[in-house]
């Protein structure tokens, strides 16, 4: 009985979990200075094919 009630106590939440939706909304300019292309490696991060951040493990 107690699982029966659990099951359709849980059931419900689920299914009105999954009916939300909402697009994620980003202030962005629309400059055209944003980077076309970003790419990350093991110790950098380049955006627009140029090193923008450089890590070491000595940093770390």
């Amino acid at each position: 009985m107690v699982k029966l009630f659990s099951i359709l106590l849980l059931i419900p939440l689920v299914t009105f979990a999954q009916k939300y939706t909402k697009t994620l909304e980003l202030d962005i300019s629309k400059s055209g200075l944003e980077p076309k292309n970003i790419n990350f490696s093991d110790d950098a991060i380049y955006l627009d094919e140029k090193n923008a951040l450089t890590i070491s493990k000595k940093e770390m």
